[in-house]
């Protein structure tokens, strides 16, 4: 499902130059709550907020973060980032989410905890726009923007699992 970079790495070419959410903001996040962290990461990838995206980010987007920081327009996905159907959703987000739905999956036969967090039907018919996120260190990490099927998304728990 993830790719090396992954489509995360099309939200997070962000301009630096934008001031930031705020840390302060961040630290009030509860990390626990999928659909709060998915949230905030959709007002940080909206403002273009490099420093709060990275923050909400998995260690994995956090190292692309900063790639695309330091390499600006001359990174190789920066126009993925600000341009097609992931771009197009996020910035015409009006702030309102869709269901939460959770999922299990076993990776390199290690058991991870995903949240995808729905904010806008795709226009594709049939199709989803969700915020992929990651359990990592004890918080929800921005992973990715999927398109799944809605029929996909359904299969997932509507209750939070016991988290790792």
């Amino acid at each position: 499902m993830k790719t090396a970079f992954s489509v995360a790495a099309s939200f997070i070419v962000l301009v630096s130059c934008m001031p930031s959410l705020g840390q302060k903001a961040i630290a009030k996040l509860d990390r626990g709550d999928a659909p709060a962290t998915a949230a905030a990461f959709l007002r940080a990838y909206a403002a273009k907020d490099l420093l709060a995206m990275a923050e909400l980010a998995n260690d994995d987007n956090r190292q692309i973060i900063q790639e695309l920081k330091a390499q600006g327009e001359s990174h190789p996905r920066w126009r993925s980032v600000f341009a097609g159907s992931r771009w197009d959703a996020v910035s015409n987000w009006k702030g309102n989410l869709g269901e939460t739905r959770y999922f299990e999956r076993t990776v390199l036969e290690k058991k991870k905890a995903e949240a995808e967090v729905q904010f806008a039907e795709a226009s594709t018919p049939g199709k989803l726009v969700v915020v992929t996120l990651t359990w990592e260190a004890g918080k929800w990490c921005f992973e990715d923007i999927n398109f799944p099927r809605k029929e996909t998304f359904e299969q997932g728990n509507k209750s939070r699992p016991a988290m790792p």
